[in-house]
């Protein structure tokens, strides 16, 4: 991917013994996909397409919305064979990491969990 201006996100969804991997990197200009059938086996396809513009604002929406420039949420449902989603944001001037467990009930959380699995 080029290199960008502006908010970069990168989320990793991983689940638990030879679970699947999805890592997406997303800024305002492009999308890098490496999709993985499991761990276990070492498969991937990469692809890099121009952002979807719509998307790419629910997803500046939801970060503002959940607050989560400004807090650090620690899950870990996959070390119980579990999903977890791994979100990097780095807005340019500080990267924020977060492990979002899938189970997660807090409010708004299922919409953007669904959000980040059709991606």
């Amino acid at each position: 991917m080029k290199p960008s201006e502006g908010l970069e996100v990168k989320i990793v969804v991983a689940s638990g013994w030879c679970g699947y991997v999805k890592t997406i990197v997303l800024n305002k200009n492009q999308t890098s996909k490496d999709l993985r059938g499991n761990t276990c086996q070492r498969s991937s396809v990469n692809t890099v397409t121009a952002t979807d513009e719509k998307a790419f604002q629910k997803l500046n929406t939801y970060l503002l919305k959940l607050n989560l420039f400004d807090r650090k949420i620690q899950e870990c449902s996959r070390c119980s064979d579990g999903v977890d989603y791994m979100l990097t944001i780095n807005d340019g001037t500080q990267v924020i990491e977060h492990s979002i467990g899938f189970e997660n009930k807090e409010t708004g959380m299922a919409e953007f969990i669904a959000f980040m699995e059709a991606l």
